[in-house]
């Protein structure tokens, strides 16, 4: 039985990006602020301990947050993923976009730009 939203599914998924990490050289492989948005974000999708925000609260809805001021649904629906799959596609995707970026831009300013773009997209 699979619950969405935080379900953990078959884990296959999580193997998957722990596998991706360590091909690219590891935790010291990956630069530290993509390493860190990747935590958060799987961290997020196990809730090991209970979320300070419902899944409900993280959807994106143009009433509620134009109408209603619920402006925070724009930053949290970056670190909602529908189950495993969707988690495993994006942070692979992030890992390799951050470790060619973050080293780039510095930590600091990858981390902010990425901030800034989950504000302006809510994705």
């Amino acid at each position: 039985h699979r619950r969405r939203g935080g379900g953990r599914g078959s884990g296959v998924a999580l193997l998957m990006l722990a596998a991706q990490i360590f091909q690219m050289g590891g935790f010291s492989g990956v630069p530290v602020g993509t390493m860190g948005l990747v935590a958060v974000n799987c961290y997020a999708f196990l809730r090991p301990f209970s979320l300070p925000w419902s899944v409900g609260e993280a959807a994106v809805n143009v009433y509620d947050v134009w109408y209603m001021g619920e402006w925070k649904r724009l930053f949290l629906a970056a670190f909602y993923h529908g189950d495993e799959w969707h988690l495993y596609y994006n942070m692979a995707s992030f890992l390799w976009k951050g470790k060619t970026l973050e080293p780039q831009l510095g930590g600091a300013k990858f981390v902010l730009l990425n901030l800034i773009l989950v504000l302006l997209t809510s994705s």
